[in-house]
């Protein structure tokens, strides 16, 4: 989960409002909304992916990198057990954590390649007839198999990084709009449209709301959509 109980304490959420068992399932709810929406996850989790090999020197992952512990190539259907690939031979592209570069981002390009050319001097093979055209993900399906972690994190000097405070923050979000409950119909229509407030009488209750601009936008509220279109998972990006 993207937030604690902790966090909406300290945003003044009491226990009169809700207490920790709510709360828990809103911040799993908000997080599972997140992850639907962008198509992806923001904290570090142990995945084996299987890949289709792409007959090229590069093969990309859909999802970002925090470690690659072990990368197989299928040696034949009928005889296993697979190739192991030597780490010495190819580049991991998670220098947001390795390196603390951002620019560009290897989170929207997560990949492994192969070195060639000159950047395989100081590399020893045990098989001296291997060519630098070997050098290759072997054309197939589902025939490349990557172990590791894996995630949308940000760094902090960690290894796996940290959930993006931003994430944090449209989850602390999306679980205030859902604190009223379902019989609670004045309560949920104030916590879901108070965004579009431009004006508002107290005495005789009257308010005035802003036009929506948008349709089908997410949930509507600017300031939840626009950290969460930042987000999301580019198209095509790589095997999952």
């Amino acid at each position: 989960m993207y937030a604690s109980v902790a966090d909406l304490r300290a945003e003044g959420v009491t226990d009169a409002v809700a207490d920790d068992a709510r709360l828990e399932a809103l911040i799993a709810r908000a997080s599972a909304y997140i992850e639907r929406i962008t198509g992806r996850f923001f904290e570090a989790r142990e995945l084996t992916l299987t890949i289709d090999g792409t007959g090229g020197r590069t093969l990309r992952l859909g999802h970002p990198i925090i470690r690659i512990d072990d990368v197989f190539i299928e040696a034949s259907v009928f005889s296993p057990p697979d190739l192991p690939v030597d780490p010495s031979v190819y580049r991991v592209y998670n220098r947001h954590l390795t390196q603390g570069l951002l620019l560009p981002d290897d989170r929207d390009d997560p990949r492994l390649e192969f070195v060639h050319g000159s950047d395989l001097l100081g590399v020893r093979f045990e098989q001296p007839a291997l060519s630098l055209s070997s050098l290759v993900w072997p054309r197939g399906e589902q025939n490349i198999t990557v172990r590791g972690a894996f995630g949308y994190t940000e760094p902090d000097g960690s290894p796996t990084g940290r959930t993006p405070e931003l994430i944090r923050h449209v989850t602390k979000l999306l679980v205030m709009r859902e604190l009223p409950r379902l019989a609670d119909l004045g309560g949920r229509e104030d916590a879901q449209r108070r965004w579009r407030l431009t004006s508002e009488r107290t005495r005789d209750q009257a308010y005035t709301l802003e036009a929506l601009r948008l349709t089908g936008a997410f949930t509507g509220d600017p300031e939840i959509d626009n950290v969460l279109v930042a987000f999301v998972r580019p198209p095509d990006l790589g095997a999952a």
